[in-house]
């Protein structure tokens, strides 16, 4: 399984019989892909939780547990777990799709985060010589005998009707876990349950409408600075619109305050273009994104343009990595160039 997903060297573990845990030895910094280095006990049994995560809140939840702010995110997790057990979904806030083996209850249990951000796909038993398996992309799962490739047309139609995205996947057989949705296996049988709602968060109510806006440059500010940790290097894709301009605007503010340069590249025409758009709509996002750029001198503007490109081979590649066909195979040209 872990094979048909990548060629990076791979650990196994086997924290209880029957249940085996897999994860790739990627490069690890603070975020990274990776098997928890062990029990925070100490105690046998460990190497009981696989991850693909990045925690937002790791500052808060290292002083939470006691743990050095240097710690890693996938020690936070391990902790955070020892803790809390299952309702350790409740106190992570970023991206994330782990497993973890819990041996009292002889249990496994899989989540996602709040919008789907990592990926999570597993296939149920279907015989007696089938087995609960899980892996962060359906080609893992495909690499099973029990699976295979067996291409799904319900899906297939779906897609292509553009319609809403369900448990299903292009294979029979591999279902994905919904965003902000815990599943837990156990011999009792296989249990999934939705963890949070948009619906249910709290409103929030001020006096003023100068308060809403404080509030949400404060929290805007902390995802997007929590967004920074981790890495050397930093890069935006900034487009002419207000989204992507504002991200890539924030992260330039915040770098600059330690000294930090980020690298935003936006995807301009061919130099033929002569600039004809629809009404209303413009079809080079270059200058706008310019003007942007020019505001922040930390900030190294990169244009990119699909000339040389194969647009058939990215999506080729793009499908093989994700398992499906690319929804808006028009960006793929500058995102591969």
């Amino acid at each position: 399984m872990l094979g048909a997903l990548t060629e990076a060297p791979a650990s196994i573990w086997r924290p209880a019989a029957g249940v085996v845990l897999g994860a790739s030895d990627y490069f690890r910094t603070r975020v990274g892909v990776a098997g928890i280095e062990e029990n925070p006990k100490g105690s046998a049994g460990s190497r009981r939780i696989v991850a693909d995560l990045r925690i937002d809140n790791h500052d808060e939840l290292a002083c939470e547990l006691d743990l050095p702010q240097a710690s890693s995110d996938d020690e936070v997790l391990a902790h955070a777990w020892e803790r809390w057990g299952f309702g350790v979904v409740d106190h992570i806030i970023g991206g994330f799709a782990f497993a973890a083996w819990d041996e009292q209850s002889q249990a496994l249990f899989l989540a996602r985060d709040h919008a789907g951000e990592r990926p999570l796909h597993f296939a149920r038993p279907t015989g007696p010589d089938s087995v609960f398996a899980f892996a962060s992309m359906p080609q893992g799962l495909c690499a099973l005998p029990s699976v295979g490739r067996r291409l799904s047309l319900a899906r297939m139609a779906h897609h292509l009707a553009v319609l809403p995205l369900g448990n299903e996947t292009f294979f029979e057989g591999i279902e994905r876990l919904p965003p902000a949705h815990w599943i837990k296996v156990s011999r009792s049988g296989i249990e999934i349950r939705r963890y949070w709602h948009p619906i249910d968060t709290r409103p929030i109510r001020y006096a003023k409408d100068a308060d809403y806006i404080e509030e949400f440059r404060e929290r805007f500010d902390r995802a997007v600075g929590a967004r920074l940790e981790g890495n050397d290097g930093m890069a935006s894709q900034l487009s002419g619109g207000l989204d992507s301009a504002s991200v890539t605007a924030t992260a330039a503010r915040l770098l600059a305050k330690k000294g930090g340069r980020l690298t935003a590249f936006i995807a301009v025409p061919l130099p033929e273009y002569a600039g004809e758009a629809l009404p209303g709509r413009f079809g080079d996002e270059g200058p706008r994104a310019t003007e942007v750029a020019a505001f922040y001198p930390n900030i190294d503007h990169v244009r990119v343009h699909g000339a040389g490109r194969d647009p058939l081979a990215c999506w080729r590649r793009d499908a093989r990595l994700i398992g499906q066909p690319t929804f808006n195979p028009t960006n793929m040209l500058w995102i591969e160039a």
